[in-house]
């Protein structure tokens, strides 16, 4: 009998607790009826279609269309026109996509790049440790309200760490946040976040949300090796499409501000299935699954016909964050202190709650980060580059359909005909090769051009074309994307200084994107993961801790330093500039998209290095090179000084010696004349060649001196040939050069 009392009594607070439950769903749907009807009266879901339409490459005038997007209604946004298919153009030039795409994936290389990360962490001059007791765990129930049995580990206050291993447990945190990204794989979430920020204008990323992550690993047993599938709850990080994120409507630019935030998805019974257990409300997953899925929410993306799905198994999901009363809390079977209100995540089927956690962040903060490409006024999304050039799209598809239009008419004459005076012989009036035409009876056609008159259209090839060109160059203006950023040289200057210049102008906008990356994504979401890392990680890397959003600083800006790098290669050698030269390499290698890690010398190789004798360093290398050059010189100089000086004395003790010979000669011949009886005019022509000889020994002389100094021209200024001979031998020597040669 009391058991069977205890059994009624337990189904009562069961059914009471399921009606408080019911009760709670019944104010969320009205909450989330609220944000999907703001959203939409914003006029943002339209925008966001017809840049989707854009990008695809259609509009209402296109008449085949993707098959991803075929059969949306009128509401999406595009309007239907009735048109005669046949006698326009419906050309779309897409050139929306390429301008997104370049956009995104050029922003992608520089803020995520493979060798480095675009955020760090520093410890604080004045680190703060607040020794606060961890609080006792709360009562679970059946509703989940305690975050630290769903992770296996207990919340954990921060540990007061030392001062003077700051940064060595900086580092361990640093590494473990590093750890957490890669298994969530982090940058393929953040370039789809990227790729829809380009495109629609705004990208969501969220995250850190716990997930259970299964891995393997491999343990040794006595008869051999055994593999186990370990399963662990993990933070992760995901791209979130904004179709499905509805924020508070008073939230204005930030979706922080707002009270809550509504995130729609897709899950099939299997998965939800498995979602049994683990904190939720296993009585309300098999009533969801009993009764099968519902229509999809009103006013959802997935509620409109051509986005519903066949499928008989697949649920609309709801996951609510945002702030629940105490009371209401506490009704639904969760303990919690004495706060007003507290931070928890609902999670919704078929508009029945079949979850209640606490919020795994003491903060409270959404596990929300809205990327921006261009801020919207007033409005938590933002502009993208498909809407930035709507105009130009759409001016370059007005443009290319009359081009068009205009080659059809002007491809064919316009043929005017006088039915009254010809007739066709095979009486088809239509235009063909060798066709024979008949005069009417009782006309008389003598001048053809009455019964037959062809008119050509004229051909506005250039002036549709300068149009064309018009919005092209229009398109790069608008966007800040010019075609140099898109592989394409266009009229940029084919010089090293010229396109260093463009490409640094052309990325200044890239330069303000990725600063509002660092403010709106980087720098709250990596802060949300270090307080997970204070509640949840391990005691070893915990401390007071600054994050450093550093995308706009050391990845943008290292594409337009990259000349000045290597610069500092050389200025890094001088201890006087206090350059590290390993760090300054490193960087170079980075600004050439390098692995540094691949290229960096080994532990082992590196003390074998400093064992050895340090290299000299080549600049007193250089010095005692041109010091002992010097030497040698002067030593050379003397040498040679010494040696010419030993010829200038030989030389001039033959040259006395011709002289005395030459005028013991002259002495006997005047002798022997004097003793001759010659006529004046004999003596005078004898006197002549005496003179000659004279002038000519000095000449040859002074010759032989010459060439001697010649060879000495750093001592002496004077060289050159002074005496000419009266015949040179030809080929032998250049003219003015015999006696040199």
């Amino acid at each position: 009998m009391t058991d069977q009392t205890t059994q009624i009594e337990n189904d009562s607070d069961k059914a009471a607790r399921l009606a408080i439950v019911e009760a709670l769903a019944a104010v969320i749907k009205d909450q989330r009826k609220d944000a999907i009807t703001a959203r939409a009266a914003s006029g943002i879901e339209k925008e966001w279609e017809e840049d989707e339409a854009h990008y695809e490459g259609f509009d209402e005038y296109s008449k085949d269309r993707p098959v991803s997007l075929k059969g949306r209604t009128p509401t999406d946004g595009l309007r239907e026109v009735t048109k005669d298919a046949g006698t326009r153009s419906t050309a779309f030039l897409k050139i929306t996509r390429p301008y997104c795409d370049a956009g995104a994936a050029r922003f992608s290389d520089m803020i995520l790049p493979t060798d480095d990360r675009n955020f760090g962490m520093r410890p604080t001059p004045k680190p703060r440790m607040v020794a606060a007791p961890v609080q006792p765990p709360q009562q679970q129930g059946m509703f989940a309200g305690v975050m630290g049995k769903l992770m296996g580990s207990k919340p954990q206050a921060p540990m007061a760490a030392p001062v003077d291993d700051s940064k060595e447990r900086c580092e361990k945190a640093l590494q473990q946040i590093d750890d957490w990204l890669v298994e969530s794989r982090f940058h393929a979430e953040v370039r789809k976040v990227i790729e829809s920020a380009s495109r629609l204008g705004t990208g969501i990323l969220k995250g850190p949300h716990p997930a259970k992550v299964k891995s393997r690993a491999v343990r040794q047993l006595p008869d051999g090796w055994a593999m186990e599938i370990v399963e662990e709850t993990k933070p992760q990080s995901k791209y979130v499409d904004v179709w499905n994120i509805y924020p508070d409507p008073a939230c204005g630019t930030d979706i922080q501000k707002g009270a809550y935030v509504f995130e729609a998805d897709d899950i099939v019974a299997r998965g939800l299935m498995d979602l049994k257990g683990g904190g939720h409300i296993d009585e309300m997953i098999d009533l969801r699954l009993q009764e099968g899925p519902t229509e999809p929410t009103t006013g959802t993306r997935k509620n409109k016909e051509d986005q519903r799905t066949t499928e008989k198994d697949v649920y609309q999901i709801w996951y609510y964050h945002g702030f629940i009363k105490r009371e209401d809390i506490m009704a639904a079977g969760c303990e919690c202190g004495d706060k007003s209100q507290y931070p928890v995540i609902l999670t919704m089927v078929n508009d029945r709650i079949i979850k209640i956690a606490i919020s795994p962040l003491d903060s409270g903060e959404f596990p929300y980060d809205v990327m921006v490409w261009q801020p919207r006024i007033n409005h938590w999304a933002g502009v993208g580059i498909a809407r930035q050039m709507r105009e130009c799209q759409k001016g370059a598809n007005a443009a290319i359909r009359n081009l068009m239009d205009n080659a059809g008419l002007s491809a064919g004459p316009q043929i005017i005909i006088n039915r009254d005076k010809i007739r066709p012989a095979n009486g088809k009036w239509e235009i063909a090769p060798r066709k024979l035409w008949l005069s009417v009876t009782g006309e008389e056609v003598t001048d053809v051009s009455r019964a037959f008159m062809i008119v050509n259209i004229q051909t506005l090839q250039t002036e549709l074309m300068n149009i064309l060109q018009f919005w092209l160059k229009e398109a790069e203006d608008v966007t800040g994307l010019p075609m140099l950023l898109q592989g394409q040289q266009g009229n940029a200057p084919d010089t090293v200084g010229g396109m260093n210049m463009l490409n640094n102008n052309g990325t200044t906008v890239l330069r303000r994107i990725a600063r509002t990356f660092d403010d709106r994504v980087t720098e709250p979401h990596m802060g949300r993961y270090y307080e997970y890392l204070l509640i949840y990680g391990p005691d070893d890397c915990k401390g007071d801790f600054t994050i450093d959003a550093r995308g706009s600083s050391a990845l943008v800006e290292r594409m337009s330093q990259q000349q000045e790098l290597m610069q500092l290669v050389g200025a890094s050698l001088n201890p006087a500039y206090g350059l590290d030269p390993e760090l300054v390499m490193s960087e170079v290698m980075k600004s050439m998209r390098f692995d540094a890690k691949k290229m960096v010398i080994s532990d082992e190789k590196k003390k074998q290095m400093q064992q050895q004798k340090p290299p000299m360093d080549p600049r007193v290398q250089a010095a005692q090179i041109t010091a002992a050059s010097r030497e040698k010189i002067v030593q050379m100089t003397k040498k040679v000084d010494s040696i010419m000086h030993a010829q200038d004395l030989q030389h001039e003790a033959q040259e006395n010696d011709k002289d005395r010979q030459n005028d013991l000669l002259i002495q006997m011949v005047d002798e022997k004349l004097t003793t001759a009886e010659l006529s004046s005019m004999d003596r005078r022509v004898l006197e002549k060649i005496k003179a000659d000889l004279a002038k000519s020994a000095a000449t040859l002389g002074l010759q032989e001196r010459s060439l001697i100094m010649g060879h000495r021209a750093d001592l002496y200024k004077f060289k050159g040939q002074v005496a000419k001979p009266l015949v040179e031998p030809a080929g032998r020597a250049e003219n003015g050069q015999a006696f040199s040669q």
